[in-house]
This record gives C-alpha cells, sequence and structure tokens, in this order.
C-alpha cells in the first residue's frame, strides 16, 4: 500500500480481521430457567492507517472465555446468576517512529440478581470483581429499578461503575489529519466513571391513536479519563484526567400517531460535557450542546410503500482555543 509523498497528501485505512465464537449450554429440565452455559470467543485484528506522511500500524489478538450459571431462588419471579470470565488482549502498534505494547489479563467472577418483587416493582442488582494484571483489583456494581405507577407511567432509574482500557489511537485517528504534533505526555491509566439516572415514560391516546412521551436524565462523573486535549495550536496530547469531568446528558421525546399508517417523532437533547484540561475546567469541544429532531413516517396498506423524512437540528459548538495561531 502507498503512503503518503512530500508531492501530494493521501489518507487510507486497510483492516484484517478474523474472529472465533462458540457458544454452548446445558439446560436443566427438572428444574425451570436453570443452565449452565459457557462462551468461548477468539480474534485478531490488524490496522494500517496513514496520513499524508504519518503512519500507523496496530495489531490486536483477543482471548474470551465467560462460564455462566442461572437458577431461581424461591420462584421464577427471583432469578441468579453467577459465573467468571477471562480476558486476554494483546496489543501492539506504532505511531510514526514510537512503538507501544501492551499485554493485558483480566480474570473475574459476577453476580446478578434479578427480581419480580411486586407486580408493578422488578429490579436488577450486579457486582463484577476482576483483577487486572497491570491495575490491580477493581469492583464495578450495578442496579436497575423499574416501577409501573400507574398502567400507564413507567419509572425507571439505574447506577453502577464502569471500567475500561483506552485505545487513544484507533479511537481518535480521525485526530491525525492533521499538521499537529502528537505525544502521549504519561502512562495512560484506566477510564473509571460512575453512571447514574432515570426516566420516566407516559403512554397515552391523542386524537384517539397510542401515543408515548418519554424523559430521561443522566449523569456520568469520571474518576478518572484519557484526556485528548487539543486545545494548544499546534499540538495533540493525550494524558491522564488531573480534576473534574462530567458529562450531563437530558433527553425528551413524543411519538405519537394521529391518523393510520402516519407517525410523528419530535426530540430534544442537551448535553453538558466538561472536562478538565492543562489549563483549566472546560466544555468539551465540537460537541453542540443542544440537538432536536423530527421525523414523520407514512406507510400504504399492507405496508407495499414506506415514506420517511428527518430534520434534524445541532446546535453551536466551542471550537479549541485558537487564539494563539498566526494570523
Amino acid at each position: 500500500r502507498d503512503f503518503g509523498t512530500q508531492q501530494a497528501y493521501g489518507f487510507g485505512i486497510g483492516t484484517e480481521q478474523y474472529e472465533f465464537f462458540n457458544k454452548t449450554g446445558f439446560i436443566f429440565k427438572k428444574r425451570p430457567g436453570t443452565s449452565i452455559g459457557t462462551m468461548v470467543s477468539a480474534r485478531y485484528h490488524k490496522q494500517d492507517m496513514y496520513f499524508g506522511l504519518r503512519k500507523y500500524e496496530g495489531e490486536q489478538r483477543s482471548v474470551y472465555g465467560n462460564l455462566l450459571y442461572q437458577t431461581y431462588l424461591y420462584n421464577t419471579n427471583h432469578t441468579f446468576k453467577a459465573g467468571t470470565s477471562f480476558i486476554l488482549d494483546d496489543y501492539r502498534e506504532s505511531f510514526m517512529d514510537s512503538a507501544f505494547k501492551r499485554t493485558e489479563a483480566v480474570p473475574g467472577i459476577f453476580v446478578e440478581y434479578t427480581g419480580q418483587v411486586t407486580p408493578r416493582f422488578s429490579l436488577v442488582a450486579g457486582m463484577r470483581g476482576d483483577r487486572h494484571n497491570r491495575w490491580g483489583a477493581f469492583g464495578t456494581p450495578r442496579l436497575h429499578l423499574k416501577y409501573m405507577a400507574t398502567d400507564n407511567i413507567i419509572l425507571r432509574a439505574s447506577g453502577g461503575r464502569g471500567f475500561r482500557t483506552a485505545n487513544v489511537f484507533v479511537e481518535q485517528f480521525g485526530l491525525f489529519a492533521s499538521s499537529r504534533k502528537v505525544t502521549v505526555t504519561e502512562t495512560l491509566k484506566p477510564e473509571v466513571a460512575w453512571n447514574y439516572g432515570g426516566s420516566m415514560t407516559w403512554n397515552f391516546k391523542l386524537f384517539k391513536n397510542n401515543a408515548a412521551w418519554n424523559v430521561d436524565f443522566f449523569r456520568t462523573d469520571f474518576v478518572n479519563q484519557v484526556v485528548v486535549d487539543f486545545e494548544q495550536p499546534g499540538a495533540l496530547l493525550f494524558y491522564n484526567l488531573k480534576g473534574k469531568s462530567f458529562a450531563n446528558s437530558a433527553q425528551t421525546d413524543v411519538n405519537f400517531t394521529p391518523v393510520e399508517r402516519l407517525d410523528f417523532r419530535l426530540s430534544y437533547k442537551w448535553y453538558d460535557v466538561r472536562l478538565s484540561y492543562n489549563d483549566g475546567l472546560k466544555q468539551r469541544p465540537l460537541q453542540a450542546q443542544h440537538r432536536a429532531l423530527f421525523n414523520v413516517a407514512y406507510a400504504l396498506p399492507f405496508d407495499r410503500w414506506k415514506f420517511d423524512a428527518t430534520a434534524r437540528w445541532l446546535g453551536t459548538s466551542r471550537i479549541p482555543l485558537a487564539s494563539n495561531n498566526p494570523a
């Protein structure tokens, strides 16, 4: 594959991927809802990219195994899952004249309870415990609640903790198509965050047809995050979070059918995403805080023809700091 030259700018991506997956289960016939299952997968992924004279090469080899046991407690309204898992990831990457290599081995155990506590109230509660070969032990709890306040109003709430390691070159490859100097300033730690929020759904009648109104709000608080910093002209920096980082997201939408086979959807979403850069807490750049959507769909009898149109509006977004750029 040809890479960039001094005379012309080129951009290209080449990908090879192979994957194996197997799922096997055993059901206990004399005990309803009880089973043992295994999942095994293996994956090889190679990706080469170039942006002008910049070249990236990356390889990933992954193996995943999972053993799961499921049964019920007291009766089938209360189910219980438990199991163990193992993840092995081997990464080998190079960008320009720098090479990056790491191997991650993560054994873990997990439990989960699902209960239909009353006809109107149900919950899912789970807990994982994992041990990372580089970053040690960590736990990730989660909780989901659902309550039917009336026959037409449903309330939901959820919360949990997340843990991941970032692959900055593949996840941010679009930023490399520039003249910025790329610098990974330190060893990048795993991203850890808490997420929580809730929603309400109201099903009602409008024009004698079914309609629904939904409202939700979620917030994510980062304990650690890989900061992608292109606030400094001519530079693209990757470093660990030093300070606050959070994301608020609120959405409301209405779906209704004024006449048979004609559907309308109105939606509005608000984002407030802020993180701490080297020069302070800022709104995340190039992400609109306000956005709206309108969709109308019509189908002829028996769905022989379907027509669909969508209009989308995006509000303003902050651009990265440009005051130090040459005139």
